[in-house]
């Protein structure tokens, strides 16, 4: 057993109707800075794992998932050196609003085969397999 602290995050492959999945970079500052990921985030003490990406969603690209279908796709375990993070991935087709970016990050939307080429977090990369499943290039 480890001594590490674990953190969980709800994380989302946000798909357009292009099969285009949305990034975002880790700004400066933080953890793994300049590395792209899946948007998501922390779950707060006490919240369900829906219920934190739905909140994280619409806080960093303003798009409301409340009351549209998403689906948990994957998790895994990505051990760090002070920490464990356990990754909790959803896929979404549909959601309200317009997304942007609202946390001062930078954001795109790539393909599933641009995504080794997208300098994802080593967590985020070894699931790139599950998502091309998932969405049938």
């Amino acid at each position: 057993m480890s001594d590490k602290d674990l953190v969980t995050v709800s994380a989302l492959v946000l798909l357009d109707q292009d099969k285009r999945i949305l990034i975002s970079e880790r700004p400066k500052g933080k953890f793994m800075q300049g590395f792209w990921e899946f948007p998501g985030g922390k779950l707060e003490k006490g919240e369900n794992p829906e219920i934190c990406l739905i909140r994280e969603i619409k806080e960093e690209i303003g798009v409301d998932l409340e009351n549209f279908c998403f689906s948990p796709l994957i998790f895994t375990l990505n051990e760090y050196e002070n920490f464990d993070v356990l990754l909790l991935l959803y896929i979404c087709r549909e959601w309200e609003g317009i997304v942007s970016p609202k946390e001062n990050q930078n954001i795109k939307w790539v393909f599933v085969n641009k995504l080794f080429d997208s300098n994802l977090l080593p967590g985020d990369q070894k699931l790139i397999p599950y998502i091309r499943d998932a969405i049938k290039i």
